[in-house]
């Protein structure tokens, strides 16, 4: 599964981004940044 990180400067912008298919929102910033540097990234 590949992860790709990116920061939107509106809310309008980052629902319009979450509308499509198969994407997901890893909340937690940083622990999530840096389990996916340590290369983990599952998604449950």
């Amino acid at each position: 599964m590949a992860l790709a990180l990116q920061t939107f400067s509106t809310v309008k912008d980052a629902n319009a981004a979450l509308k499509a298919a198969g994407t997901r929102y890893l909340g937690g910033g940083t622990l999530a940044v840096r389990a996916a540097n340590e290369g983990d990234v599952s998604v449950s």
